[in-house]
């Protein structure tokens, strides 16, 4: 109920196949045959990248997003703070 008062598809893929997300109302069925063809992006395969989202990426961008930092700062930050985490994965 939570994803569909959202908009949001469900975290569990199985939950697609709930009733009310076969009906036409809203665009659901579209919606989840859409979803049976997501297949996850080439950079979300890079090792270290969930590291560096988490840890960098997102506190940067909150940062940023809250008038904190600059963007220059926050482009900076992403790239060698990100830098320091993707070097470590990289054999």
């Amino acid at each position: 109920r939570l994803a569909q008062g959202d908009w949001l598809f469900p975290t569990r893929a199985s939950s697609m196949n709930l009733p009310e997300f076969q009906t036409e109302e809203n665009g659901w069925k579209a919606a989840a045959e859409y979803f049976n063809h997501l297949i996850l992006a080439p950079f979300q395969k890079v090792p270290g990248f969930a590291e560096w989202k988490s840890k960098i990426a997102t506190p940067v961008l909150q940062e940023y997003f809250g008038d904190r930092i600059t963007l220059e700062e926050a482009a900076r930050r992403l790239e060698e703070e990100g830098n320091e985490v993707l070097q470590r994965y990289q054999s």
